[in-house]
């Protein structure tokens, strides 16, 4: 716990640049809710340490989402090479110019995340964690499998933008949880795994990637719409959805072949 919160505010602190600062302060945060989510019922207060570390993620979210679009516009951009990206890739620019500036103005430094961290920091430290078994732990494992399985099921049934974005978080949150499980009790890991999952975390970790490329292609799309006189749209946006559509066949021919 207290590494996770260590990181979050290490990365707020944005000795490393704000980009990567952002990405480093959201994955610290998507660690600690996934270890909170493992105690979930055990102490009290943790739905709203959780419920505070979402704000700040989310806060942070739209600045990772511009900077995302931007990167996945040149990807797509090296894929597609008759397809002009530059006046999209510029829009995108100044889009986040503009988000930078703003947050910087409303939390200068990011001060005031910081001072909710240093807050949630000391509400952990006085939380009794010697009273959390191995067991509890295993049954929280299977119950994330569980939801995973769950959002996997009505993905591949009615596939949606929400639903992969879904399922993607929950793979995601499982392969953290596995991950701090086999720190701190190697031996369960391995049968958490494979009563929850059913797959080890390499695995876990492609299909959360893959899905990721998804939600990004998504984000971008969704940011192109709305922009008048983009020269070139209908194709980039066609660009997208040729992506969209080639990722969605090799993630079924990951699924028919029990990836």
């Amino acid at each position: 716990m207290r590494r996770e919160v260590a990181c979050i505010d290490r990365a707020l602190g944005l000795q490393q640049g704000l980009d990567a600062s952002v990405h480093e302060a959201r994955k610290a945060i998507r660690r600690l809710r996934a270890l909170l989510g493992l105690c979930r019922g055990q102490f009290d207060g943790l739905d709203d340490i959780g419920g505070r570390l979402q704000a700040i993620g989310r806060g942070l979210s739209v600045l990772r989402d511009a900077q995302a679009s931007i990167d996945t516009a040149r990807k797509l951009a090296a894929l597609q090479a008759a397809t002009p990206w530059a006046a999209a890739e510029d829009r995108l620019r100044q889009r986040r110019q503009r988000l930078v500036d703003a947050a910087l103005a409303k939390d200068p430094g990011f001060a005031r995340r910081r001072a909710c961290i240093a807050s949630i920091a000391t509400t952990l430290d006085g939380l009794p964690w010697e009273s959390l078994s191995a067991a509890r732990l295993q049954r929280a494992l299977r119950k994330s499998g569980k939801r995973v399985a769950r959002a996997g099921r009505r993905a591949s049934k009615a596939p949606s933008a929400r639903s992969l974005h879904r399922w993607r978080r929950r793979l995601r949150t499982l392969r953290m949880q596995l991950d701090v499980i086999a720190e701190v009790a190697p031996g369960s890991a391995s049968r958490a795994s494979a009563t929850a999952a059913g797959r080890q975390g390499k695995a876990l970790r492609r299909q959360a990637d893959a899905l990721g490329w998804r939600q990004d292609l998504e984000v971008l799309r969704r940011l192109l719409r709305p922009m008048r006189a983009l020269p070139g749209k209908p194709g980039l946006l066609a660009g997208i959805r040729e992506e969209i559509d080639r990722l969605g066949r090799e993630m079924s021919k990951d699924v028919d072949q029990g990836a």
